[in-house]
């Protein structure tokens, strides 16, 4: 009888983080930022650069959808944190309707929309276990 070879990178079966608490706290830190972000007033530079705030929308749900993909590696769990975080963003573009210091655009959550589904194929790589990589050398 051959018995399966189960790699690192074997996201069958995923690996317990030591320090998860700590990693979970850190993301809900992460969320909250984000949204404070996202609904406080911010000031307008005078030059301004018209799609440097999609690329930090996309840049943002890319590293939120890393950091929970990697934390819930599980495929149920995965597909439960992707649409979590893509109505997060969605949700929070449409709340900037309700204030008269930001503006609603829907080009906002298209580029969190491409950054979820970035994160998603990071996710798949080495880059997904940047957690266990800390851990073991944190340990080591």
């Amino acid at each position: 009888m051959v018995l399966p070879i189960v790699t690192p990178t074997d996201r069958s079966l995923p690996q317990a983080l030591y320090y998860h608490r700590l990693w979970l706290a850190l993301g809900w830190f992460w969320l909250v930022l984000v949204a404070v972000l996202s609904l406080l007033p911010v000031e307008h530079p005078e030059i301004e650069m018209s799609y440097l705030d999609k690329v930090e929308h996309a840049l943002a749900y890319l590293s939120l959808t890393v950091w929970f993909c990697a934390l819930y590696p599980e495929t149920r769990l995965r597909a439960a944190v992707i649409l979590g975080i893509a109505l997060y963003g969605t949700l929070l573009e449409y709340l900037q309707l309700f204030t008269v210091y930001r503006v609603f655009d829907y080009a906002d959550i298209l580029a969190s929309l491409v950054g979820v589904t970035g994160g998603l194929l990071l996710a798949g790589t080495r880059v997904g276990e940047f957690m266990l990589f800390v851990e073991r050398r944190r340990m080591a």
